[in-house]
């Protein structure tokens, strides 16, 4: 089973949190795995800003990783991630997924915080409660 986005957001939020260095060390080394797997590259390495992944979770995850390293690479690979979910799944204004406009849809608050993160404001937008 492939670790997808959420397991991504969960590692870089454990990442962020954690100060034991042992600890770090291994989780660091889970999210590069989980980053490759999903196509994000190498982040000790080459990010892979032309990647095809388009998973409001790993917005998320790029963003708690920037909290934490204050990189921009991880907010220009989110900025990919965000452009690819745009381009698959919004049409006339809405989410959407099989043709169904989606009300629930994670992909607004991921590209709200992103923005926010951006604008250097990111701490004033909630995170999702999953």
């Amino acid at each position: 089973v492939q670790a997808g986005g959420l397991m991504l957001r969960a590692y870089a939020t454990a990442y962020r949190l954690c100060l034991d260095r042992v600890d770090r060390a291994f989780l660091w080394q889970m999210l590069r795995d989980i980053a490759r797997g999903n196509g994000l590259g190498d982040f000790d390495g080459e990010a892979n800003l032309e990647t095809a992944c388009a998973d409001a979770d790993s917005i998320h995850a790029l963003i708690e990783l920037y909290a934490c390293t204050q990189l921009d690479v991880f907010l220009n690979l989110a900025e990919r991630v965000a452009e690819n979910i745009l381009g698959e799944r919004f049409r006339d204004g809405y989410f959407v997924s099989d043709g169904i406009a989606l009300v629930d849809d994670p992909a607004p608050l991921a590209l709200l915080r992103l923005h926010a993160a951006r604008d250097n404001i990111w701490d004033l937008i909630p995170t999702s409660v999953r």
